[in-house]
């Protein structure tokens, strides 16, 4: 699932889905979920075009390979 980032606090994301959801059926595209960060696998985060923060797998692919 993607999100887009509304929010930190207390090691928690609120987020809004920026996905339809493929196996999960009680959240679907543009719901609003809070989600502890040690259940988020890689995050980008943006500011126009540029990144500030996340993109780690790309950058873990890049540096061992």
């Amino acid at each position: 699932m993607w999100g887009v980032l509304l929010d930190i606090f207390d090691g928690q994301y609120k987020i809004r889905l920026d996905n339809e959801p493929v196996s999960l059926k009680y959240v679907q595209y543009g719901d609003t979920l809070t989600v502890n960060k040690t259940e988020v696998e890689d995050f980008l985060v943006y500011e126009g075009q540029e990144i500030l923060l996340g993109d780690y797998m790309n950058w873990f692919i890049e540096e061992n390979h």
